[in-house]
Formats: structure tokens, C-alpha cells, sequence
């Protein structure tokens, strides 16, 4: 179940954040909660909820070094998140919303999804992957990586996800995601042959790269 519309201003390119209590739920944040300015660091962009401790919440560092937020770094292009509850009196009061990171399927393939977790803060947190609500990683260690494959159909998703794993209280959490497809393309009939993209008119093979801007090796 999804709710919510796209943030207007975006600064994760392809993938959408919001929060979500169970597996396969999500609520986009609205674009009331962005900002460009996020824990009074100009280099991080994102979303918050506007409670005491302003979480859930999901940001980016956009600058093309490291940045430091609340005493712990933040890569570039490495998203940080944190789970919380709605409450506006309260993040740890009442029922505990996850951090997620979504990616929506917009071609089938067979895809890779590759990256890392990071532990930022003190808190102990779970950290998982969901596919089409079901999970394909579970992991509450510091600085777990991921490389995984799965066969998507268009508007699948993949959903990155934060759990407090008990108490609220210094989950901040840093990510990195690649999803990566090998997308096979059929051009019309050329008569005679004729070269389109490197190949033989008949299939031409074409990569599709959806990554968030952490990758280290983005062009």
C-alpha cells in the first residue's frame, strides 16, 4: 500500500522517501516537510517530520565531500535515515514509523541491487531490503553490505528500510544503493541490415543504471 504524492523538489533522483509502520507500506514525505537546509547543514537535503527530534527522517549530503551532522559524517551522496513516530509531541511516543528508501520499477529486467549500511549513531537499528513487501535482507551489524539480484516487472518495488529494533534513540542510519538492469530492446525491422547502438538491427542490448548519488563510481 502506497500513499502520497512525489515530492516536488526531489534531491534523490530516483528513488522516493517516506516512512512506513508495516512490510509494503510507505507515505511519501510531502513537500511541505523538505528542506534544503537540513539539520542547519546547507550540504544535506531531504525530510523530516516536525516534531521535537524531527524524525522520521530522510536526507542526502548533495556536496562532493563528506559533511559532518551532528558529530558523525555523512558521505557524499550517502542518504542518512532515521526511523520515528508521527507524534508531534513526541518521535518515541506511539507507534514507531520506519525510514524507507523506495525504488519503482520503471523497465522489467533482471536487476542488481548492490551497496552498504552504516551505522552512524549509537542506536542498534535492523536494517532490510523489501521486495514487493517481502524480504530479501535483514541485518542489525554496523557496516552490513548487500549484492543481490532479483527479476522486476515495471512498477515492482524495492524498499530500504530502517527499524528501530526497540528503543528510539540514536538510530541514525547512513546508505548507499546501486540497482542495476540489463535491458534487452527491440528496434523495427531494418531491411537491410543496419547498425542501431553498436549492433545488428534485430536486438540491441542496452544498460540502465539506477543508482542513488552515493556511488562512489557515478560518472
Amino acid at each position: 500500500m502506497e500513499t502520497g504524492s512525489v515530492p516536488e523538489s526531489n534531491p534523490f533522483g530516483n528513488f522516493r522517501v517516506g516512512y512506513g509502520i508495516a512490510p509494503g507500506s510507505f507515505t511519501a514525505f510531502a513537500p511541505a516537510q523538505h528542506t534544503n537546509n537540513f539539520r542547519g547543514n546547507a550540504n544535506i537535503q531531504g525530510y523530516f517530520v516536525n516534531n521535537p527530534e524531527g524524525v522520521p527522517a530522510a536526507a542526502v549530503n548533495v556536496a562532493n565531500t563528506p559533511t559532518t551532522i551532528e558529530g558523525f559524517a555523512l558521505g557524499s551522496g550517502q542518504i542518512f535515515l532515521h526511523p520515528g513516530s508521527l507524534n508531534l509531541a513526541a518521535a518515541h511516543v506511539g507507534p514507531i514509523n520506519n525510514a524507507i528508501v523506495r525504488f519503482t520499477v520503471p523497465t522489467a529486467g533482471a536487476y542488481s541491487i548492490a551497496g552498504d549500511w552504516e551505522t552512524l549513531h549509537f542506536g542498534t537499528t535492523s536494517k532490510q531490503i523489501f521486495v514487493n513487501g517481502v524480504s530479501v535482507f535483514s541485518d542489525s551489524a554496523s557496516t552490513p553490505s548487500f549484492n543481490l539480484t532479483a527479476n522486476l516487472k515495471i512498477n515492482d518495488y524495492v524498499d530500504f528500510l530502517v527499524n528501530p529494533a526497540g528503543v528510539i534513540s540514536g538510530d541514525s542510519v547512513g546508505l548507499r544503493a546501486k540497482l542495476t538492469t540489463d535491458v534487452v530492446v527491440a528496434p523495427p525491422t531494418c531491411i537491410p541490415p543496419q547498425v542501431l547502438q553498436g549492433s545488428v538491427c534485430g536486438v540491441t542490448f542496452r544498460w540502465k543504471d539506477y543508482r542513488d548519488k552515493g556511488n562512489p563510481d557515478k560518472p
